[in-house]
């Protein structure tokens, strides 16, 4: 029995392939390359800082106050600031032209030079802060949280919709080289992944 099935199968398996019908794997396309991955793979040397332009949740502070927010304001950007680091070095670490600026001596810089309200960096100050770094990349973020509460049954449950963006500025000429919007949502405490928009 075990015999005719296995016959069986090899002609099944000839007959699609002298028809020409045999199944070719449809391969996705390539994704583009990021700006970053273009400016190290042409070789130019990058040295790269992060830091915050804002966070953002008025429905946050209306709910829950300011002295609340402050102190989920400071959390969140050390979280991402820790995401995002891990996140380039793990991308970009195999190129001996890329540097990653250690975020404490970014933190430590903006301190020193009242560059910072609450941890976050004002746009106009990015090429002063890329110069004192000797960076010659700047990568700016900025979060935002929509909260709302419903009522569920005996109780409540918390939406979230968080949006984060990420801008690649050059130092030097101060264009901006990349931009991408990140978000992802929480509903009664079930996150999402974190998804780039198209």
């Amino acid at each position: 029995m075990a015999v005719k099935k296995l016959i069986l199968l090899i002609l099944a398996f000839l007959l699609f392939r002298c028809a020409g019908l045999e199944t070719q794997q449809v391969q996705p396309e390539p994704k583009e390359k990021s700006a970053m991955h273009k400016l190290l793979e042409q070789g130019d040397k990058v040295s790269l800082a992060i830091a915050f332009i804002s966070i953002e949740s008025p429905a946050m502070i209306e709910m829950k106050g300011e002295q609340f927010f402050r102190g989920w304001a400071r959390s969140i950007a050390t979280e991402l600031l820790g995401n995002a680091e891990r996140v380039l070095l793990k991308k970009y670490r195999k190129y001996p032209n890329f540097r990653l600026i250690d975020r404490f001596s970014v933190d430590r810089l903006l301190d020193e030079y009242k560059f910072q309200h609450m941890g976050y960096t004002r746009e106009v100050d990015a090429a002063k802060i890329g110069k004192l770094l000797n960076a010659t990349h700047l990568e700016l973020l900025s979060f935002s949280r929509m909260y709302t509460v419903e009522k569920a049954g005996w109780g409540y449950k918390e939406h979230y919709h968080d949006i984060s963006t990420m801008r690649l500025i050059e130092i030097q000429t101060g264009t901006l080289i990349d931009s991408k919007i990140a978000e992802r949502h929480s509903y009664g405490g079930k996150w999402s992944k974190w998804k780039l928009r198209e």
